[in-house]
């Protein structure tokens, strides 16, 4: 579904292997490690492909989270050989109210 490669935002990125149609499920962005509640840091950790995914204001996928772990999902069709891109600031969002599935 998706491949690590060179960016042009910055250093690697993810790309599509395949096009992603919307609403999407593509993996998973953060682990719950704890629960101690008193920040994110301390209860989350990335994922491999939460790693290489880049910030951009134009982003195509957005947060879900699914048995306390944050999924990336799809906002748009994206194309085949296209850059993944996350918006990071939309992360506080789930400090106020989570989506839950």
């Amino acid at each position: 579904m998706i491949y690590k490669s060179h960016s042009k935002i910055h250093g690697y990125g993810l790309f599509c292997r395949d096009t992603i149609l919307i609403n999407t499920i593509i993996g998973v962005a953060f682990y719950k490690i704890n629960n101690k509640g008193e920040n994110f840091d301390e209860d989350y950790c990335y994922s491999y492909i939460g790693r290489w995914i880049n910030h951009s204001n134009k982003n195509n996928v957005t947060y879900i989270m699914i048995d306390n772990n944050i999924y990336y999902k799809s906002i748009c069709n994206i194309l085949k050989d296209e850059e993944i891109l996350m918006n990071y600031e939309l992360l506080p969002i789930f400090e106020n109210g989570l989506n839950i599935i």
